[in-house]
C-alpha cells in the first residue's frame, strides 16, 4: 500500500521544486501537492468508518437494553417494528453483497432463521431442532448448486462444526463435571458449516467468543446482570455466522496476508 502512494510522486522531478513556505499549514499544504485528493478520500473514508462504529455501538447498546429490560418472549409484541426493520436491513445487505440472485435469497433465509434462533435461545436457553436441522439441510441443498461453497466443503463443514463443539462439550463435562453448552449449539454450528464450509468455522467460533464476551461484559457492567447466570451461546454463534456470511472470506484473507 505504501508503495502505491510513493509512486504517485516522483522522488526525482525534472525541475527543481519551489522553495517551501515557512508557515506550518502552508508547509503541509505544499508537501501534500499531488496527493491531496487521496488524503481527502482517506479522511472521508476514516470519517465513514467512525460513523459506522458509532452506529454499531448504538445497535449493541439497543441489544443490551432489549436483553436487560424486555423478555425475549415479548420482543415481537413490544419491538415488532424494530425486528421487521432488522430483517429488512439484513435482506438489503444480502442483496448488496450478492446482488439480485438466488444466492441473495438463500442468504435471506439463513439470516432470518438466525434472527429467530437468536431470540428463542435468549428466551428459552434452547435451540429447537425444528429450526436448526432444516437450516442444516437447507445449507447443504443450497450448496448442491454451489451457491456459497462446493458441496464437499459444505458436508465437511457440517461434520466438523458438530464434532468440534461436541468434543469441547465432553472435555468440559469431564473436567468440570457439568455441561457447558447445549446440543443445539452443535447443530447450529453444523448448519453454519453446511452453509459456508469448514474454512469459516474457526472464524465463526472466534467471532462468537468475542461477541459473547463483549455483550456479556456490557450486561454485567451496565445492567447489573449476575455473572453466575449462564449466557446462551447460540445467539453469538448466529451473530458470528452473519458476520462470516458477509465478510468471512475478506477477514480470512486479511489474516493470512
Amino acid at each position: 500500500m505504501f508503495r502505491y502512494f510513493e509512486n504517485l510522486v516522483s522522488p526525482y522531478p525534472d525541475t527543481a521544486p519551489p522553495p517551501l513556505p515557512h508557515g506550518f499549514f502552508a508547509f503541509l499544504w505544499a508537501c501534500a501537492r499531488g496527493v491531496r485528493r487521496y488524503i481527502a478520500a482517506m479522511t472521508l473514508f476514516t470519517a465513514a468508518i467512525g460513523v459506522f462504529e458509532a452506529l454499531l455501538f448504538s445497535v449493541l447498546g439497543r441489544v443490551v437494553d432489549w436483553l436487560a429490560k424486555v423478555q425475549p418472549s415479548r420482543l415481537w409484541t413490544e419491538q415488532r417494528g424494530h425486528l421487521i426493520l432488522l430483517g429488512a436491513i439484513l435482506a438489503a445487505c444480502a442483496v448488496w453483497r450478492f446482488g439480485w440472485t438466488l444466492q441473495a435469497l438463500a442468504a435471506c433465509i439463513l439470516l432470518w432463521t438466525l434472527i429467530a434462533l437468536t431470540f428463542i435461545d435468549f428466551d428459552t436457553q434452547l435451540l429447537p431442532d425444528d429450526l436448526t436441522l432444516p437450516l442444516l439441510w437447507a445449507g447443504l441443498a443450497a450448496n448442491l448448486f454451489e451457491l456459497f461453497v462446493p458441496l464437499q466443503t459444505a458436508v465437511i463443514g457440517a461434520i466438523a462444526g458438530y464434532l468440534s463443539l461436541w468434543i469441547v462439550y465432553w472435555l468440559f463435562k469431564l473436567i468440570r463435571g457439568k455441561e457447558g453448552m447445549g446440543f443445539g449449539d452443535f447443530k447450529l454450528l453444523a448448519a453454519l458449516g453446511g452453509w459456508m464450509g469448514w474454512q469459516m468455522l474457526p472464524l465463526i467460533v472466534l467471532l462468537s467468543s468475542v461477541v459473547g464476551a463483549v455483550i456479556g461484559l456490557l450486561l454485567i457492567v451496565f445492567k447489573g446482570r449476575d455473572h453466575s447466570i449462564p449466557l446462551a451461546f447460540g445467539p453469538y454463534l448466529a451473530i458470528a455466522g452473519a458476520i462470516a456470511l458477509f465478510f468471512g472470506p475478506a477477514l480470512v484473507r486479511m489474516y493470512l496476508h
